[in-house]
């Protein structure tokens, strides 16, 4: 038993430094990511002018149909205009095919022709 106790009592140190070493690890994993925030300012410039052009377009009357897909068509998409448009892998394929919208109208026309007896 008395061996026990003397292991016990020389095992407190340890302990109190392993436990001290995992606070100090928390905390600086914590803190760290909050430091590497800093940088290039160019998302910012980004996300400002896009969040002016979203507060235009809601000041406007609604957009047609033929003018949101006017503007889709001279950019990334109407949102983002052509920010970061180097770095999106895009298939050429993609601008000559037809709109979502006529993808969905034929659906629905082809689903009130068919007969379900």
């Amino acid at each position: 038993m008395q061996f026990i106790r003397e292991k016990l009592f020389s095992a407190r140190p340890v302990r109190f430094l392993i436990v001290a070493s995992l606070c100090t690890v928390l905390l600086l994993s914590n803190a760290l990511p909050a430091a590497a925030v800093g940088g290039s300012d160019k998302g910012g410039t980004t996300l400002d002018e896009i969040v002016e052009k979203a507060e235009q377009v809601v000041k406007q009357e609604p957009r047609s149909m033929q003018q949101v897909q006017a503007e889709a068509n001279n950019s990334t998409n109407t949102v983002q205009g052509s920010a970061n448009k180097e770095k999106m892998e895009q298939s050429q394929d993609s601008k000559s095919g037809p709109a979502m919208a006529e993808d969905v109208n034929k659906a629905v026309k082809d689903m009130e022709d068919a007969d379900y007896d």
